[in-house]
């Protein structure tokens, strides 16, 4: 999967699950102060994307990406693996 098929299919997740406007989801929008993503919503995140990518994400990784681009690159280097 590309870089850019990563991004969109995030960004996907973001608009239908959190009905977050897309034009806000700029790598560097952070999860918290930018997308008002709280700790619950982080978590339903994580379980997204665990889903969506067929990854696992341990609990510090999920506390390390504060930014959008951070989970961007997160789910680009767990699917090179």
């Amino acid at each position: 999967m590309t870089k850019e098929e990563v991004i969109s299919a995030v960004n996907e997740i973001l608009v239908d699950d959190f009905d977050l406007d897309e034009n806000k989801l700029q790598g560097s929008a952070v999860l918290r102060d930018d997308l008002d993503i709280d700790s619950l919503d982080a978590l339903d995140l994580m379980v997204a994307l665990e889903k969506r990518f067929g990854c696992k994400i341990a609990e510090e990784e999920a506390r390390a990406m504060t930014n959008l681009q951070q989970v961007y690159d997160f789910i680009v280097s767990a699917q090179n693996k």
